[in-house]
């Protein structure tokens, strides 16, 4: 069988040229891999690369060509694409990520979460099942499950069935409920805006028949602490039906056992996919009631107290200790203090055996940073 380079190797599915060059590199070098080659000359030195690399973590928000202008400004010599940037991030290690939705939380609200972990560290199970966690939720006809993931082929992703329909403004429906661990509470269809009397409607028609059926004796309501929920038209009837709460800290859905069977019953209601209000309705209670089964509520009630006992033993940097009456323990046996300047952030690396954990401080100034350093090395 012959090509336009020669007569082809009967071993090999390569031209008989190709096997002779073959030989001869082997000849010649000892071996027949590529060697490394020069390749294009790097755009950017080392002290560019650093310079780079500084910019991006002073402000991990910055976009490639913001990082680009500001990159030319500082260095001048410096003649890339945003497309280099993106490389030289890569190869620092800072990959491109979408940001986390999380709530805002200031110096206060962090010290009051942390105050609320350690008063309640020591509640065990039983403690925690003489709770009723409430909340509100809405729920839509599209939508109510984020991610949806199929299996398809390349170029199928825009087939009617490989789609994850949305619209602009679907139908929603706002629910208030609550749940222990015994079982789970009245359901009630919030119409409308909820204000102070009409919270107390919603507790008088569900939360009260709902803990006289799950509670044989005292109790403690638990809610969050939106605007509707510390009015003092609530708070005088609860004085006067000797309603005894929890205290919650504010910004902190994520304490709250109830966000978990929120979840779980949207995750239904996708299954069911409800078209009409009504059947949304319907999907709803039937989901309420049927579906979340009291194994599942204890085990969400009985996370309690690891999670509050986790959430005691972080270290939460740049807080002082304003509560004498807690004191502040050490958490870990080193710290280490890194400051820079331009900024005006520290990091405080703490050294727990072979665990490095890293808390950062912004704006913090010399006073507290000392007496943070006091505190907790």
């Amino acid at each position: 069988m012959f090509c336009k380079s020669g007569p082809r190797s009967p071993a090999v599915s390569c031209s008989q040229s190709a096997v002779i060059k073959i030989i001869q590199k082997k000849k010649l070098t000892g071996s027949v891999v590529d060697r490394d080659r020069s390749g294009r000359p790097r755009t950017s030195t080392s002290r560019q690369d650093r310079t780079l690399r500084r910019m991006s973590l002073t402000n991990c928000k910055l976009t490639s060509p913001q990082m680009l202008r500001q990159w030319v400004d500082t260095c001048g010599d410096v003649v890339v694409s945003s497309s280099t940037v993106r490389r030289r991030c890569l190869e620092f290690g800072l990959r491109g990520c979408k940001a986390r939705r999380k709530p805002l939380l200031t110096d206060v609200h962090r010290c009051n979460r942390i105050q609320w972990a350690r008063r309640y560290s020591s509640w065990t199970c039983k403690m925690w099942e003489k709770v009723l966690f409430s909340d509100e939720s809405t729920f839509c006809l599209f939508g109510n499950q984020a991610h949806v993931y199929v299996r398809r082929f390349a170029g199928e992703e825009f087939k009617p069935e490989c789609l994850n329909l949305t619209v602009k403004h679907p139908l929603s429906i706002m629910v208030w409920g609550c749940m222990a661990a015994s079982g789970v509470g009245r359901l009630h269809i919030v119409d409308g805006t909820v204000n102070g009397n009409k919270y107390i409607t919603i507790l008088q028609k569900c939360m009260v028949p709902s803990a006289q059926q799950l509670f044989h004796g005292q109790y403690l309501f638990q809610d969050d602490n939106v605007p509707c929920h510390r009015a003092k038209t609530f708070t005088n009837w609860k004085r006067q039906n000797k309603i005894q709460t929890l205290d919650w800290p504010a910004q902190s859905p994520d304490l709250n056992p109830i966000e978990n069977l929120w979840h779980k019953v949207a995750l239904e209601i996708s299954r069911r996919r409800p078209t009409t209000k009504r059947e949304l309705i319907e999907s709803l209670i039937a989901t309420w009631n049927r579906v979340v089964t009291r194994d599942h509520l204890v085990k969400l009630v009985h996370s309690m107290p690891i999670f509050a006992a986790d959430k005691s033993s972080r270290t939460r940097a740049g807080l002082s200790n304003t509560d004498p009456t807690t004191p502040i323990q050490p958490a870990f046996l080193k710290a280490t203090y890194i400051l820079q300047k331009k900024t005006h952030a520290a990091w405080l690396i703490f050294h727990d055996n072979n665990l490095v954990r890293k808390a950062e401080v912004w704006n913090c100034d010399t006073h507290k940073l000392t007496l943070f350093m006091t505190v907790y090395s």
